[in-house]
């Protein structure tokens, strides 16, 4: 990522060399404890179109409780296989987690929102799951019964407020596409 020009050090998750661009480090220093879960997102990783650097994406909710939602699934009818790993009980956990969201909203009788995906984050302890209700791009937030509804759901009932988690594949900040307006075409005179 080279030359940020006046980024000031007030953003958070930037390279620490930003010539030399994103490292290991890097992303070691931007998923540990101390960086994140947050209960408030920062400002300035809010995206604007007014900005050079668009910042990385962050999911707002709340871990899962996978045997929870696994047993629920069995149970209904919705656990998935992978065709090739019938027998591979963890992945049939991840599939099910992933195609299974849909079907929760239909059984809880709650509308699907915009934002709602199950998405992998990295914690101390691994990469567990988060259900995810909206990100800092979408920025849109369901009515309070349905974020309700979705997080006794994926928690088994064991969850306090939602916090916002950094997204495991996009973690960097990027520059934004410039859209230089349209030149407006002459008209030829007689």
């Amino acid at each position: 990522m080279a030359n940020l020009g006046n980024v000031t050090k007030k953003l958070r998750f930037l390279p620490q060399d930003p010539n030399k661009g994103y490292t290991s480090e890097d992303r070691e220093i931007s998923f540990s404890p101390r960086m994140q879960p947050m209960a408030r997102l920062p400002r300035s990783l809010v995206p604007t179109s007014k900005s050079p650097l668009q910042p990385p994406r962050f999911h707002y909710g709340w871990l899962i409780n996978v045997d929870h939602v696994y047993e629920w699934a069995k149970a209904h009818g919705h656990v998935r296989f992978y065709e090739e790993m019938e027998d591979d009980v963890e992945s049939s956990k991840e599939l099910t987690l992933f195609r299974s969201v849909y079907d929760v909203c239909k059984s809880l009788g709650v509308p699907f929102p915009r934002g709602l995906s199950v998405v992998p984050v990295q914690t101390p302890d691994g990469h567990p799951y988060l259900v995810s209700i909206t990100t800092n791009y979408i920025q849109e937030m369901p009515p309070s019964d349905v974020r309700d509804a979705l997080r006794d759901f994926y928690t088994g009932g064991r969850a306090g407020p939602g916090q916002w988690w950094l997204d495991v594949y996009h973690w960097v900040w990027k520059r934004q596409a410039v859209r230089r307006p349209k030149k407006k075409k002459s008209v030829a005179k007689p």
